[in-house]
């Protein structure tokens, strides 16, 4: 990517406009912990996976990365990330913060667009110029105190933490409508420690943006008379990534197996301890409960 005589660089540009092609990502921190849901494109539903690690990964046992944009880009910087998240393990004895994570990130980010000119230079000041990365993440972790973290990282590999955000398809919208419903859950605008949002109500208001997402998707294929349109399109596929204490986790959703072979562990490496806060992956089968649950709530209410 080179600059332009204006100054603007229209390789980033570009590479930031795919992004907003990828499927919807929300994050919100809470008070313990911190919820990602992410949509996965209708094309990629047929997928016989069942964890949505394309889409949503953990990359240590306290982190997790939520991807849009390029696929290929996406399962390439979350090997860095784990990569990264072990290093740190090894060099420092203690598991990663998102803080951590969200700078590996945006390291990758920012020499993804300059690569060696041949591999016996790798310690050299000669580069290539390649594309940047088609890729926006959240990295959402938590620490040992149960406290959740939630950065996004732009393909410029701009690090902000928030509160709650969106990346992806439709995310100016739905940062919009996030920003709505969560000013119940700030006490006082002058002290950013008053966030008194748990798992719960996260879990509550990400879907609730979600299913506005999906609305305008579906209004705006109502007004598509386009020939090529295809009729029988497969719905969004959720995924819903939870952080907290396991206790708090297992409590609120029924998790996957291996989930539940790693809480039933004794043993504390550093690594992976049974009594420390964790990230789960929810299971499809969790998932579909859980709408199921809320359209009954809903129904009834």
């Amino acid at each position: 990517a080179r600059f332009s005589a204006d100054g603007r660089m229209k390789q980033l540009e570009y590479a930031m406009r795919a992004t907003e092609r990828g499927g919807l990502v929300i994050g919100l921190e809470a008070c313990d912990g911190g919820v990602i849901v992410a949509s996965v494109p209708s094309e990629y539903t047929w997928s016989p996976t069942d964890d949505g690690e394309f889409k949503l990964a953990s990359v240590a046992p306290n982190v997790l990365v939520a991807t849009a944009g390029v696929a290929a880009d996406a399962r390439h910087a979350v090997g860095k990330c784990r990569v990264a998240s072990v290093e740190h393990w090894l060099f420092y004895g203690e598991r990663p913060s998102a803080r951590v994570v969200a700078r590996a990130l945006a390291k990758h980010a920012a020499t993804y667009s300059r690569s060696p000119l041949s591999e016996e230079e790798d310690d050299s000041d000669e580069y290539a110029t390649v594309r940047p990365p088609g890729l926006a993440c959240l990295v959402a972790g938590v620490d040992d105190q149960g406290q959740g973290a939630l950065y996004s990282v732009n393909a410029a590999g701009l690090t902000t933490r928030f509160r709650a955000a969106a990346i992806g398809n439709g995310a100016d919208r739905a940062t919009s409508h996030l920003a709505t419903l969560v000013q119940d859950y700030l006490p006082s605008k002058k002290f950013n420690h008053c966030w008194d949002l748990d798992k719960a109500s996260a879990i509550d208001i990400a879907l609730q943006v979600l299913e506005r997402h999906i609305e305008d998707i579906e209004q705006l294929d109502s007004e598509d008379d386009s020939p090529t349109k295809d009729e029988n399109s497969t719905p969004l596929r959720i995924c819903i990534g939870l952080l907290g204490m396991p206790d708090s986790i297992s409590s609120s959703l029924s998790i996957t197996d291996k989930e539940k072979k790693f809480s039933s562990a004794t043993f504390d490496d550093g690594w992976w301890s049974p009594n420390s806060p964790q990230a789960s992956i929810l299971s499809q089968t969790a998932v579909n409960n859980l709408l199921k649950d809320r359209k009954r709530r809903s129904i009834h209410a």
